[in-house]
């Protein structure tokens, strides 16, 4: 939780991992991402849960994740359902900025094939079937290709700051 108490089973938050050889108190490392070293324990960046069995499941990366209206909202989640659609062949879901809500949900999405495209209504449509209303992303954007890196992973950073986000 934010006080660093561990949560309820199943619960989603960040995880943190305890160093075998002690740390300093507090420091700071990196300028980019920021890594917390805090009594022995680092974040690793990433939020997730654990089952009732002491399994360790990954939710998304913290950097990644939405506030829209107080609630918080994984990418991944959404992007789960967005790629249901048969001509989605990937997608990416970022937090934009939003004088209401703070931020709003914004899909970018990726089709097998540019001429054969899912609409936004179907897409919206699918999203409203399988998730909660504060989750469904409020707009779509169709593009020919996501930006990747080397490794092949989407630059949602570079995405975000495309958008102002």
């Amino acid at each position: 939780d934010q006080d660093r108490h561990p949560l309820p089973t199943g619960e989603i938050g960040e995880i943190f991992t305890r160093m075998a050889q002690a740390a300093p108190p507090c420091e700071y490392r990196g300028t980019q991402n920021l890594e917390v070293i805090l009594d022995g324990y680092s974040s690793v960046g990433d939020m997730g849960w654990v089952d009732s069995e002491g399994y360790l499941y990954l939710a998304d990366r913290r950097t990644d994740l939405i506030i829209s209206g107080g609630a918080n909202i994984f990418p991944a989640e959404v992007e789960s359902v967005v790629t249901q659609h048969p001509k989605v062949k990937d997608v990416a879901v970022v937090g934009l900025k939003d004088d209401d809500l703070g931020r709003r949900v914004h899909a970018i999405v990726e089709s097998f094939d540019e001429a054969d495209a899912p609409t936004i209504e179907e897409l919206t449509n699918l999203c409203a079937d399988h998730l909660v209303k504060y989750k469904a992303p409020r707009s779509f954007e169709l593009v020919r290709a996501l930006p990747r890196n080397e490794a092949g992973k989407i630059r949602r950073s570079q995405l975000r700051e495309e958008r102002g986000g």
